[in-house]
């Protein structure tokens, strides 16, 4: 599998409703599938947007412990 680039990323969206880009973006941006399914469903579908939440969220849970 290709690797992504940022740029790539910018652009792209993500089909919520297929489980395999669901798989192959949860595989490329390190995260579950649940975890892209939250992010779209509350940023969008906009890679970079649930990227950056995704981001967000990380900093946040460790900033818990």
């Amino acid at each position: 599998m290709a690797q992504h680039t940022d740029a790539e990323m910018r652009d792209e969206c993500i089909d919520a409703d297929d489980d395999g880009e669901i798989g192959r973006w949860a595989k490329a941006l390190g995260v579950t599938h649940v975890a892209i399914i939250d992010a779209v469903q509350k940023v969008g579908p906009r890679v970079a947007d649930v990227r950056r939440h995704l981001d967000q969220g990380m900093a946040g849970a460790q900033s818990d412990g």
